[in-house]
């Protein structure tokens, strides 16, 4: 098997007909590129309906020519069940597919490629398209395009891996499974991992795939343990100037249950997130984060209203603004 793709599914009735299009295409056109390719669905406390339509989409997959495997257990971390499909799975080459977003083929392809030509990571640009309001009041829809995030030269979660990345197997035997202790950020750790850091990492060319903000995720959308993980993996990493205030009693009890791993941190970063130091350093950062935030809101407010009131191609022309909103 040339390639396989995990899917974690929980919830996920009202996504799988459309994700389901999506697979029969790209499979499709991957089979038209001479690739063999498995998907694993490991579907978390699956109801009767959900069942019904995991059956209904592994049918149509199966007919465009890829294998399915599908697993039911019960609810379960998203890495959990990605290190399950991953043992569930054939394929040489690994990578995962939200139920909620887009994966492209020509990037699947090309990845492939590269993993056999040696590489055993390959990190893609990709679409970020965000729903959301300015000022809590007008509906903004955002278009984004990101270059590959991924540089193993530096640890904070920014250079940590985007979406759509792909990787070999040999290398997720060498750096082990990912930590099911982990909700939202198990891949910026797995990443951070130093036999990934240190394997031959390459740069896809290729858009990855299209990825929707929506509320709905579980990064990116003031998740409470989104930067209790992000802070873990830092403090594991000696990186104390990045860790931002977080709940300290959710702080000091993932870091003392299962996020230490045997790593004393010093008296003064352990005062600063969960001490005597907490409510200052608390307070200096949301000081400067509102600031940063009313700055960031002031830009986007207009382009809101330039979009929506389409003058955007009008002001372009007499060089105001750029064509997109980029």
């Amino acid at each position: 098997m040339d390639l396989s793709l995990i899917t974690s599914l929980f919830r996920s009735e009202a996504h799988l007909p459309v994700y389901g299009e999506r697979v029969a295409e790209v499979v499709a056109a991957l089979r038209a590129a001479g690739l063999t390719v498995e998907l694993v669905l490991v579907a978390n406390g699956a109801s009767a309906e959900e069942r019904r339509a995991i059956e209904s989409l592994a049918a149509s997959v199966r007919q465009a020519g890829a294998s399915v495997t599908m697993q039911y257990v019960a609810r379960e971390t998203v890495y959990a069940s990605w290190n399950r499909g991953i043992h569930a799975s054939t394929g040489g080459c690994l990578g995962f597919w939200n139920v909620d977003d887009l994966r492209y083929a020509p990037a699947l392809v090309e990845g492939v490629a590269r993993l056999r030509e040696g590489c055993q990571l390959i990190d893609f640009p990709f679409v970020q398209i965000t729903q959301g309001k300015a000022l809590g009041l007008l509906p903004v829809t955002q278009t984004r395009t990101f270059p590959a995030s991924y540089n193993p030269a530096r640890v904070t979660p920014r250079a940590g891996v985007g979406p759509f990345f792909l990787f070999t197997r040999a290398l997720f035997e060498q750096a082990g499974p990912f930590d099911e202790h982990f909700r939202v950020t198990g891949d910026f750790d797995w990443a951070m991992r130093d036999a990934v850091r240190t394997a031959h990492t390459c740069t896809g060319t290729e858009l990855g795939g299209t990825f929707f903000m929506h509320g709905g995720n579980l990064s990116g959308t003031r998740n409470p343990y989104e930067w209790i993980e992000h802070n873990t993996v830092l403090l594991r990493h000696g990186e104390w100037t990045q860790i931002r205030p977080v709940d300290s009693d959710l702080m000091r009890a993932s870091w003392q249950g299962w996020g230490s791993q045997g790593i004393a941190l010093p008296a003064d970063v352990e005062a600063r997130l969960w001490g005597a130091d907490a409510e200052r350093f608390r307070w200096q950062w949301q000081r400067d984060h509102h600031r940063a935030l009313i700055s960031r809101t002031i830009r986007t407010v207009p382009r809101a209203i330039i979009d929506r009131t389409g003058l955007r191609p009008l002001l372009a022309r007499w060089g105001l603004v750029q064509p997109t909103d980029q």
